[in-house]
């Protein structure tokens, strides 16, 4: 998360984070199961997501209480859970991925699942695909070529700013751990499946390149 820091700007959403007993929380009515670690629940005004392991115990080990625009909110750590002395990253994974998922879908872009790709010319290539589809295997690939930068294996957040379509790199990376804070013009965007041979096929009604 280091490279992706920044300072000296206003802050797009606001978190504060405190120590608490979440043994006592009702259960709510779950408008969302992961089917993982979180579930979301909706208050009121609130957006609740409650973060549960089973090494800990039946209690929440954390919780996240986001506004509606998701522009600000507390989140709550379950005190005993965590040892004495310890800082816990109260936006550890996956809720600093949640909170940018929701961000974006302020009308701000969206998260995509797919590498990213930054061409010795500048031009932005999105490679889309499902978990096992080649998309890491496509970074490494690309890492090969010289003045090429991989903004990301795995994710990739997509903005329009100034009529111009941005690929943006993510902290949240696949197996080759490439991730790079940088942008780039999306130029191209390809959608891949396995195939019998390698191969990169041109078709005219389904592309499986589109040109933008």
């Amino acid at each position: 998360m280091e490279k992706f820091v920044v300072s000296g700007a206003d802050p797009d959403v606001r978190i504060r984070a405190a120590w608490s007993d979440l043994s006592r929380l009702n259960g709510g009515k779950i408008t969302f199961d992961s089917g993982g670690v979180w579930k979301l629940y909706v208050d009121g005004g609130c957006h609740r997501f409650r973060f549960h392991a089973a090494a800990f115990g039946l209690a929440p080990y954390k919780e996240a209480c986001l506004n509606s625009d998701f522009s600000s909110g507390e989140v709550a750590l379950h005190r005993p859970y965590f040892a004495t002395g310890r800082v816990p990253y109260a936006l550890e994974y996956p809720l600093d991925e949640l909170l940018l998922m929701h961000l974006l879908a302020q009308g701000r872009g969206t998260e995509v699942h797919s590498c990213g790709v930054v061409d010795a010319k500048g031009d932005g290539h999105l490679f889309v695909g499902q978990s096992g589809a080649g998309k890491t295997t496509m970074a490494r690939l690309w890492q090969r070529e010289r003045g090429v930068k991989i903004l990301s294996d795995d994710r990739i957040v997509l903005r329009k700013m100034d009529d111009t379509n941005w690929m943006y790199g993510t902290p949240w990376h696949g197996e080759a751990g490439l991730a790079d804070p940088s942008r780039a013009p999306l130029t191209r965007i390809y959608f891949l499946r396995h195939g019998g041979k390698n191969e990169l096929l041109r078709q005219t009604k389904t592309e499986a390149v589109a040109r933008l």
